[in-house]
């Protein structure tokens, strides 16, 4: 537990020092950092580096007994990225697993392996950031294999996400703690 608590009190001092940055600084601090967003939608070399001029445009593929999907490319390529998103689509995409209506697979929900149940609790200014920043990012056209579904998607709600934040809680570092361990979806794997 008192390891817990200098992580949420180190964490912390990196939220204050965020709030600082412009719209697209704070959404690469949180895709980059918090987020880990690379560690998914990134492709690999042979040594399991990152890519880096292909960096977000879909990465791992993750074959489970309930699906078989590869990360989604997240870079503004219009044709095989999100650059033919809006705003409001990428940021539902987020927080609830939805692709877009004009998406090749609309209704279709993105694999579980996106924590769109911990994202739900992104506050809507960190939401424009993501979105801002990942407007920035180089478009990278790659074109991803459609997911197999053997299962229908089923995500398990994250309390603190269902109830939410306001930057009200940040004042104390458990605040700002929590709700940096659920963006970054740290209990998918640090619980039981």
């Amino acid at each position: 537990m008192l390891r817990l608590g200098v992580i949420v009190l180190l964490l912390s001092g990196f939220f204050d020092a965020a709030m600082a940055e412009s719209a697209i600084e704070r959404g690469d601090y949180l895709v980059n950092t918090i987020m880990a967003c690379g560690n998914c939608h990134s492709p690999r070399d042979a040594n399991g580096r990152t890519i880096a001029d292909k960096a977000l445009s879909g990465g791992l593929t993750f074959n489970t007994p309930a699906f078989v999907a590869t990360a989604s490319n997240i870079t503004p390529d219009p044709e095989t990225g999100i650059g033919s998103w809006t705003d409001a689509e990428i940021k539902r995409a987020l927080i609830e697993g939805v692709r877009p209506d004009h998406h090749h697979l609309s209704g279709v929900p993105l694999a579980a392996i996106m924590p769109a149940n911990f994202y739900k609790a992104l506050l809507p200014e960190d939401l424009d950031a993501i979105v801002a920043y990942l407007r920035s990012v180089k478009p990278v056209r790659n074109e991803i294999a459609d997911p197999v579904y053997k299962t229908p998607i089923h995500r398990d709600p994250y309390p603190d996400a269902e109830s939410g934040f306001n930057k009200s809680m940040f004042k104390e570092p458990v605040g700002r703690g929590a709700y940096l361990v659920t963006i970054g979806h740290c209990m998918e794997c640090h619980s039981a």
